[in-house]
């Protein structure tokens, strides 16, 4: 670009983020990097519903995804199951936690309806019980492994390329 700045997909600087800003604790721009859509590289044909689903985090959350491949067909769906009970509804974080899915959202509504806030959640749990049985990594079947600080659902060659046992057999 002209101006010297990036494109507000990339995680640089942007109109909104001037160079000058001063940046967070880890060292990353306070605007830019939260600001932008990170559309992981290896989104492949999910790039276009990923970046639909990454519009829909409010400004300062930031705009990115903390799952692997195998998982990103698992986030659309549920990102379209959610978009047909409430159309504005809003992303706050999209992670893998403890080995599955969490899919943190709210209604598009400041004043949602009970109903609409409990087909949310039926929905967002639903993913979270999918993914305990969904390899992360590849999208195959997979079950709850872990090495000695991280749990991951994972099936067996992706487990154990990366060194991860089932959880079953953990001996601590």
């Amino acid at each position: 670009m002209a101006s010297g700045r990036s494109s507000p997909t990339c995680g640089a600087q942007t109109a909104a983020c001037p160079p000058t800003s001063r940046p967070d604790s880890h060292g990353r721009p306070r605007c830019g990097v939260r600001t932008a859509l990170h559309i992981p590289a290896n989104a492949g044909e999910h790039a276009a519903a990923i970046e639909a689903i990454l519009r829909r985090v409010p400004d300062g959350w930031g705009r990115w995804l903390s799952v692997d491949a195998g998982w990103y067909p698992l986030v659309i769906a549920t990102d379209r199951r959610l978009a047909e009970i409430d159309p504005g509804y809003v992303v706050h974080q999209i992670k893998e936690k403890f080995g599955t899915l969490r899919y943190y959202c709210a209604a598009g509504s400041d004043d949602p309806r009970r109903e609409v806030l409990d087909a949310l959640d039926a929905v967002t749990e639903e993913a979270e019980r999918f993914s305990a049985l969904t390899c992360e990594r590849c999208g195959d079947p997979g079950i709850l492994r872990r090495t000695r600080y991280w749990a991951k659902t994972l099936c067996t060659p992706c487990g154990d390329g990366l060194g991860y046992m089932p959880a079953s057999d953990w001996v601590q």
